[in-house]
C-alpha cells in the first residue's frame, strides 16, 4: 500500500465513522474494543465452507471467542476469499455480520459490509468492517489470522 493510498483510505474511514456517528446513538471503533481477531472454517449453506471473522475484546482460543465480540461470516471458503466489498444483502455472496453481548444475546446488523483488502499465504485476512446496529454503529479495520478449529458441519 502507498503512502498516498494509506491516507485516502484512512480518510475515507474517518469520514465514514463521523457519518455513522450522526446517524446512531452512538460509534464503536472495532481496533479499540475489540482489539484481537481470528478467521475460521464455517460451515456454508448445504454443508459447504465458508469463513467467520471474529473480533473479540478477550484473546480468541480454539475459534471460539467470549462474548462481546463481532462475527462475520462470508460464504466464501478461505481459498476463494478474493480482495474486495462484501455487503449484507449481496445476493451473489452470503454475508452477516453479529454482535454478541452475551452466550445466547445476540444482534444482527441491519446494513453494512466488509472490505476484504487481502488474502496472505497463511490464511490470515486484513480489511475493515462497517456495520449499523439498531441501537449503534462499528467500524474499523482487522488483522485476522487464520485459527484452526475443529467442527462438523451438521
Amino acid at each position: 500500500m502507498t503512502p498516498g493510498s494509506r491516507a485516502r483510505r484512512c480518510a475515507t474511514l474517518v469520514g465514514l465513522a463521523v457519518l455513522l456517528a450522526g446517524c446512531g446513538g452512538g460509534l464503536v471503533v472495532v481496533p479499540d474494543d475489540l482489539p484481537h481477531s481470528v478467521t475460521v472454517f464455517a460451515c456454508g449453506p448445504a454443508d459447504g465452507p465458508a469463513v467467520q471473522i471474529f473480533l473479540a475484546e478477550q484473546p480468541i482460543s480454539n475459534g471460539a471467542p467470549v462474548a462481546p465480540y463481532i462475527s462475520i461470516y462470508i460464504d466464501r471458503s478461505i481459498t476463494q476469499l478474493q480482495p474486495g466489498t462484501y455487503a449484507i444483502g449481496d445476493k451473489a455472496v452470503g454475508i452477516t455480520i453479529t454482535r454478541w453481548s452475551g452466550a445466547s444475546s445476540y444482534e444482527n446488523a441491519t446494513s453494512g459490509a466488509v472490505h476484504i483488502t487481502g488474502v496472505s499465504a497463511d490464511r490470515t485476512v486484513t480489511g475493515d468492517v462497517t456495520a449499523s446496529f439498531p441501537s449503534d454503529a462499528v467500524t474499523g479495520a482487522f488483522v485476522a489470522p487464520w485459527q484452526d478449529r475443529q467442527m462438523t458441519c451438521p
